[in-house]
């Protein structure tokens, strides 16, 4: 699914890291809200016999919130994802300090290596956000990606990794991998397109980034 300028340089991708439509959690996720939604019971707790007025009141409880409630607003936003994702890999490709104009405005972008998709990140001005991945001024807090290589390649060297992020930053030792992993960001293309809807942006980001295969920098926990 990557088109534009990507598309040229197609016989270099890493093509291992692109996932079949079925292993992308959200539809998984999709698949596993309509099946619950159609029983009406599990494996713990034994179905309604199909043919009782209470098994024929939660189907239509069930309907009726699938069609006008949160489940249809939510597939509607799942259908627009491949073609939001169209959109960001036929996006204009070029370095931040290269971009002709970056908006102040809400939206998800991608950075890349040649044609590999390194990291996708969602951020609701992406004038500022890119900046600041891409400035050498920038503290932990604000350049996620080049923290993260930073940390994954000190680890690699052997550089203990463990701590506090403020600890680890004042480290003379790892701020060279910190600085040189800022200088690698700064070198990386980047796509953008502006989202304005927080929750289409939310869907988005992970969506992109399992379907584009950056899991190595993208990560999900919470803190």
């Amino acid at each position: 699914m990557i088109k534009g300028d990507l598309a040229k340089e197609m016989r270099h991708f890493n093509s291992a890291r692109l996932r079949e439509p079925d292993d992308v959690p959200s539809a998984r996720f999709v698949e596993w809200s309509r099946q619950k939604l159609g029983r009406l019971g599990g494996e713990e707790e034994p179905a309604l016999a199909a043919d009782t007025p209470e098994a024929e009141a939660i189907r239509a409880g069930l309907a009726r919130a699938g069609a006008e409630g949160g489940q249809a607003v939510f597939d509607g936003l799942v259908e627009t994802l491949p073609e939001l994702l169209d959109a960001l890999t036929a996006a204009p490709v070029a370095t931040v300090s290269a971009h002709s104009e970056i908006p102040a405005a809400p939206g998800i972008y991608l950075f890349s290596e040649e044609v590999n998709p390194i990291y996708v990140g969602n951020t609701r001005n992406l004038r500022n956000r890119l900046r600041q991945h891409t400035s050498m001024t920038s503290r932990e807090n604000q350049a996620a990606l080049a923290w993260r290589i930073a940390v994954s390649e000190a680890a690699d060297a052997g550089h203990p990794v463990a701590g506090t992020r403020k600890n680890l930053e004042a480290d003379p030792e790892f701020a060279e991998h910190f600085t040189k992993a800022k200088e690698r960001v700064a070198a990386m293309a980047v796509q953008f397109v502006v989202i304005d809807d927080p929750v289409s942006r939310t869907i988005f980001e992970v969506y992109a980034a399992q379907v584009l295969g950056t899991d190595e920098f993208n990560e999900w926990e919470t803190h």
